[in-house]
């Protein structure tokens, strides 16, 4: 009973096979970008809604490039930037639309490449408002990093003024009856 609730819960990825369509020539084992962006077409089930998106396409010599999936959804496109590393890796959550009809994958990068490895995992909603609160979090917290200090100083203040209160608040002059 609990594993299937963890089952529906948390849903697996799955692969996206690439087929070439444009832009790179075999070089070797691997691939080479020709002339502009190199363009596959990714087939599989098609997701939809919040996505996870990883990608491998190997390690580069030089600069990473720049990757993105490109949604297309009939009458609106969404295209998703891919943050490729050095070492030829991308991860990314995004929003596509709620219909995809097709995905392509476009890599511009100087250098050999490997076959893209192109893996989705459509996202539950308490994850996709998950990975929204802690980006947030993060942008949140490095805009108050300048205050920090003051914020310190704030925070200690008002412990000792709870303290001060619970303890009766010892100094303060009552009004009303005198002491007997």
């Amino acid at each position: 009973m609990m594993s299937e609730l963890v089952r529906a819960l948390r849903r697996t990825g799955r692969e996206l096979l690439p087929a070439l369509l444009s832009g790179a020539a075999p070089h070797g084992e691997r691939l080479q970008v020709t002339a502009g962006p190199a363009l596959f077409q990714l087939t599989g089930p098609m997701p939809s809604g919040w996505v996870e998106v990883d990608l491998q396409v190997g390690a580069s010599a030089g600069r990473p490039g720049r990757a993105r999936v490109i949604a297309d959804a009939g009458s609106d496109t969404v295209s998703v930037p891919l943050p490729l590393t050095a070492d030829g890796s991308a991860r990314t959550v995004a929003r596509l639309p709620d219909v995809v009809r097709s995905l392509k994958l476009e890599l511009d990068r100087v250098g050999p490449l490997d076959l893209p490895a192109v893996r989705v995992r459509e996202l539950t909603w308490a994850e996709a408002v998950e990975h929204q609160t802690q980006a947030g979090w993060v942008e949140i917290r490095h805009m108050l990093q300048p205050y920090d200090l003051a914020i310190a100083v704030i925070a200690v203040l008002l412990l000792a003024l709870f303290i001060w209160w619970r303890l009766g608040m010892p100094g303060r002059r009552r009004s009303g009856k005198p002491a007997a």
